[in-house]
């Protein structure tokens, strides 16, 4: 059981590098804060749960022309390109890596159990909460409270908080190390958390 775990969204080349397909605007400049986060939960022994974004060509919200930027976007992440893969900065050293499809139950409970430094969980869009197996990762962590950052906060980052408070996680986000889409979209759906058990605070508090 983990009373603290850390949980990085989409920090991924294709999101978080200058040159990627679809670069979160400002992405850039919070990777050495994405940086400190990784050590600091290695260092600790924090679990820290990976989701990456793992598209296939055909998957619904990849629009081949005139992407709205809400629902569809343009093809990235692609299963097996450089883009899907983790900036350095983050790229855990060992980790247990779940795909998009159920692996199925025992084996992850058993592969958990044996290690849960790092775990790796790859989805076909923006919310992880869609993953199978979800359910199965976050019964083995058991978290009280999840350290949440990462990008882009106004689609993943917002989906990890609204199906951690879903299941009473307490949650802290990182203000200064999460990225969105649009401002304007996250000023709301920070607004929409107001009251909730989401505290906001800057990375070097969390890794304090």
């Amino acid at each position: 059981m983990a009373d603290t775990i850390f949980w990085d969204c989409g920090s991924q080349l294709d999101l978080a590098d200058l040159d990627g397909l679809l670069y979160v605007d400002g992405a850039s400049t919070i990777r050495p804060k994405l940086a400190r986060l990784a050590r600091h939960a290695r260092e600790r022994g924090i679990p820290r749960l990976i989701t990456r974004v793992a598209h296939r060509e055909g998957d619904p919200d990849l629009a081949t022309e005139k992407p709205d930027f809400k629902t569809t976007f343009p093809a990235h992440c692609l299963e097996g390109t450089a883009g899907a893969g983790p900036i350095p900065e983050t790229a855990p050293a060992r980790a247990v890596e779940l795909g998009r499809e159920d692996q199925g139950e025992r084996s992850i409970r058993d592969a958990l159990r044996a290690y849960q430094g790092e775990v790796v969980l790859e989805v076909a869009g923006f919310d992880p909460f869609a993953h199978p197996a979800i359910g199965i990762v976050l019964d083995e962590l058991k978290p009280r409270r999840a350290v949440v950052y990462g990008v882009p906060a106004d689609r993943m980052v917002a989906a990890v908080v609204n199906g951690l408070l879903e299941r009473g996680v307490e949650v802290v986000v990182v203000e200064d190390a999460v990225k969105p889409f649009g401002r304007k979209a996250w000023d709301a759906v920070r607004e929409g958390w107001a009251g909730k058990p989401v505290a906001f605070v800057k990375q070097q508090d969390a890794t304090a």
